[in-house]
């Protein structure tokens, strides 16, 4: 199992995406690709600070990729999750490094199925203990 982090969503939208993402992506085998409740709420959050008519078609974009694309292939951040993100923050956040509390619940979640995560954000997820695919890279 392969969970997409916002930024692997995010740039697959992108007027001009990075070759070596789209690349990853039309390889990656598809069953094994999710993404979680937190990704969409960040993706939805994204388009609330644009201009009315391009939020709105934002927001349509968004919808039908987590409706169809991710149907059925969405991870919560339940209780498995909330159990193993104390320790993830605080992972994170040692040396005074920059963190983001939607990251520790994107790893939370990871760990608790034990799934990777396709990032960017490199530094903090193997900080927190979580096996990393970087499609920038990859």
């Amino acid at each position: 199992m392969i969970i997409l982090d916002t930024n692997v969503i995010s740039e697959a939208m992108q007027p001009r995406p990075a070759e070596a993402v789209i690349r990853w992506l039309r390889f990656a085998p598809g069953e094994e690709l999710f993404t979680t409740a937190i990704t969409e709420a960040e993706m939805r959050y994204g388009g609330g600070n644009r201009p009315k008519a391009k939020r709105r078609e934002l927001e349509e974009i968004v919808g039908r990729i987590f409706a169809v694309r991710f149907a059925g292939r969405i991870l919560p951040f339940d209780s498995q999750a909330a159990k193993a993100f104390p320790r993830i923050l605080v992972d994170m956040q040692r040396d005074s490094r920059s963190h983001s509390r939607g990251d520790a619940q994107i790893a939370a979640i990871a760990v608790s199925v034990g799934a990777v995560v396709a990032t960017r954000d490199i530094e903090d997820f193997e900080r927190a203990g979580v096996e990393i695919i970087n499609p920038w890279t990859a």
